[in-house]
């Protein structure tokens, strides 16, 4: 994790030191860092699927602002969803085809690579193209880009409501089968709550 995003790995230590007592001034200087990061990343022009899942940790971490100008949610919550559609993680995955590539910053002059590309990804794990194995690690992939979106997108939805903003639910291939997708074989055990919270916010977004 530490390699593939530092990032998502400083916000993962900010939310975990919250919940020890003894840490309160680690878990201070952690997310301070994460906004460093946060900050970097987004006007550097990084885009991965890290970016966006550090972006959304960094939102369950937060505390409330004491100004209404510290805010910085709504901003985060932005900066997640716009790297998230350009990297088309609101489309449905096909699991033949790895999605993931590297992708570049624009100012050709900065560090370009921050994520490397599915078949690097593959040797990193030993793993060789067109094996059972790859098979089933891309297929893991496509399924974290799918639950990625699908997790910032509830936040997102649950924050406009909150907020009295009122827009049209955003359907893709994806939502549109929400049904049925805890139903994978890949699901997790909060999957099936991903897809009750999504049904329920088309169904509110349709009042």
């Amino acid at each position: 994790m530490r390699s593939r995003s530092s990032l998502l790995f400083t916000w993962i230590l900010a939310l975990t030191a919250q919940f020890d007592h003894g840490s309160a001034s680690i878990a201070k200087r952690l997310r301070l860092h994460g906004e460093k990061l946060s900050n970097y990343v987004h006007t550097s022009g990084f885009k991965s699927v890290e970016i966006v899942q550090g972006y959304y940790i960094s939102l369950l971490s937060a505390t409330p602002a004491k100004t209404l100008a510290e805010e910085r949610s709504w901003l985060y919550t932005m900066y997640a969803i716009g790297v998230a559609m350009e990297l088309g993680l609101d489309q449905d995955a096909r699991p033949k085809v790895s999605r993931i590539s590297m992708v570049t910053s624009p100012n050709q002059n900065m560090r370009s690579s921050v994520t490397a590309s599915g078949s690097e990804k593959l040797k990193g794990h030993g793993l060789l193209e067109g094996s059972a194995e790859a098979s089933a690690y891309n297929q893991r992939l496509n399924r974290n880009r799918e639950r990625t979106w699908l997790r910032i997108l509830l936040w997102e939805r649950a924050n406009s409501a909150a907020y009295g903003r009122t827009n049209s639910f955003p359907e893709t291939a994806l939502t549109r089968g929400i049904e049925s997708w805890w139903l994978h074989p890949l699901a997790g055990s909060a999957d099936r709550h991903t897809c009750a919270f999504i049904a329920l916010r088309k169904k509110l977004a349709s009042l």
